[in-house]
């Protein structure tokens, strides 16, 4: 590389290429990136990033990269350069970045990064929309926790697994739970009505509700600390006549 660094963050771009961001070295944070080309084995600097640690990366649909680190940025491979996009509503740190079906990035858990001291793990989520630049909360998990791993499963759930539940924590966790990996919309749940539910990666359609358990749809995280005529539902088919 152009520069030694440790702790940096790497990701495959969609040219075949790899970008090599932040990092440090004796203490110093660095805002810079290069890129790879493994068709002729170079090293090349792109565009720094507005500020040094990038945290987690994750490839957006359109191909351009998420950085959430000190703050919230986007790096276009085709310009060579990184904008600051939205912030997310609670800042957080050793939290999971998982990019889903939708196009959308789900951030799950971690600790408040303006906590001092002994601060507990969050069970706190949150999805990044790269069409509008914003993040919206989403259902929380049942755990608090951090150092925590999140998996994308081929069935379109999320496994989150692992972790601590709060940072200087002895023991780990051995407790997984599963959440969807789509648009998680909270739907008002009328409890006059019927209807058939299996998982989808669209919302229902307007009009439609579902009295269905959410467990039953194997559906484990996303109604924590919801009223209780609320339930997040999958796609609906025409409500069923008693």
């Amino acid at each position: 590389m152009k520069n030694a660094r440790d702790g940096a963050a790497a990701i495959l771009l969609q040219n075949g290429q790899v970008l090599v961001a932040g990092g440090n070295t004796n203490t110093v944070q660095f805002a810079t990136a290069e890129l790879y080309n493994p068709a002729n084995g170079h090293w090349t600097l792109t565009g720094s990033m507005n500020t040094a640690n990038p945290g987690a990366l994750t490839l957006l649909q359109n191909g351009q990269v998420l950085s959430n680190g000190a703050d919230v940025e986007l790096y276009n491979p085709s310009t060579g350069k990184w904008t600051v996009t939205g912030s997310m509503h609670t800042a957080r740190y050793n939290f999971t970045q998982t990019s889903l079906p939708t196009g959308k990035v789900l951030v799950a858990g971690g600790y408040d990064k303006t906590c001092p001291s002994s601060c507990p793990g969050l069970s706190s989520a949150e999805l990044y929309d790269p069409s509008t630049g914003t993040w919206s909360m989403t259902g929380s998990m049942h755990t608090g926790r951090w150092a925590h791993t999140a998996t994308l499963l081929a069935n379109g759930l999320v496994l989150v697994a692992g972790g601590y539940e709060g940072p200087g924590a002895s023991n780990g966790l051995a407790s997984a739970e599963r959440t969807r990996s789509v648009s998680s919309s909270l739907q008002p749940c009328s409890r006059a009505a019927r209807c058939s539910c299996s998982l989808a990666t669209e919302p229902p359609s307007p009009g439609l509700s579902c009295t269905i358990p959410v467990r039953a749809l194997g559906l484990l995280t996303e109604t924590q600390a919801r009223p209780p005529n609320f339930l997040l539902v999958s796609h609906c088919s025409t409500p069923e006549r008693s």
